[in-house]
């Protein structure tokens, strides 16, 4: 099937303008370039980029732009890095986070956002401070 290049950039406008438009791209039409301005304007639209298009790089893009969007990144894309990136932006998503990447570090950056421990469910409360009480040892 031919691509019109009209219809193509009419497509990366849409997802400029915003991300969620990404998909409705039909397949023929969608590119990493399309991917990549579609999660740099709005990161929970990493959910509607093909595996094929979902990069290291694209993951950070969309966590960057919104951290909450780290409930997304596939775990072969999760990186003690990407975490970092979404926990400075708020605490609250340690709840999104695995044991293995819980560190000191972490959960000062998490009290760094002001996180209250109302927000923080029981269960993650537990874990954390499971956590926390072996470090050091």
């Amino acid at each position: 099937m031919e691509i019109c290049p009209d219809k193509y950039n009419e497509y990366v406008e849409k997802v400029k303008q915003d991300g969620y438009e990404l998909d409705d791209v039909p397949d023929e039409y969608m590119t990493e370039e399309i991917c990549k301005l579609a999660v740099q304007q709005h990161g929970f639209a990493l959910k509607y980029v093909p595996k094929t298009y979902i990069t290291e790089e694209l993951v950070k893009i969309a966590v960057k732009q919104n951290g909450y969007t780290l409930d997304d990144v596939p775990d072969e894309y999760r990186t003690e890095e990407l975490v970092k990136i979404a926990v400075q932006q708020t605490g609250w998503l340690l709840r999104y986070v695995t044991d293995e990447y819980i560190t000191e570090e972490l959960l000062f950056m998490a009290q760094q956002t002001r996180l209250w421990y109302d927000d923080i469910p029981t269960v993650l409360t537990t874990r954390i401070f499971k956590i926390y009480s072996t470090m050091g040892k």
